[in-house]
């Protein structure tokens, strides 16, 4: 019960958290959204490493695929960054 964070256990607002994705299809490939997701992560400093769920093959594979990807460039990291500071600071960045 002391880790619950609502339905999508990170303490950010179901529809929010589809506005935040409705605006990153904008900025990155719609279809890659997962793997770019693993790669933001790995960029920053404190993360060494990303533990991915997966719930099949498809999943797995998806993730796989993040290693192959480029990080995004400067501009594009910029526009990641507007849309972590619109939709999820707030919501979350206190937390930690």
């Amino acid at each position: 019960m002391a880790f619950d964070k609502g339905e999508t256990f990170s303490g950010v607002d179901y529809e929010l958290g589809l506005e935040a994705v409705s605006r990153l299809k904008t900025i990155l490939p719609a279809d890659q959204l997962t793997g770019y997701a693993l790669r933001w992560i790995l960029l920053q400093e404190t993360v060494s490493c990303v533990i991915t769920g997966a719930s099949n093959q498809g999943q797995i594979i998806e993730n796989a695929k993040s290693v192959d990807l480029s990080a995004p460039d400067a501009k594009t990291i910029e526009a990641i960054k507007a849309v972590y500071n619109e939709f999820i600071r707030n919501p979350v960045h206190y937390l930690w």
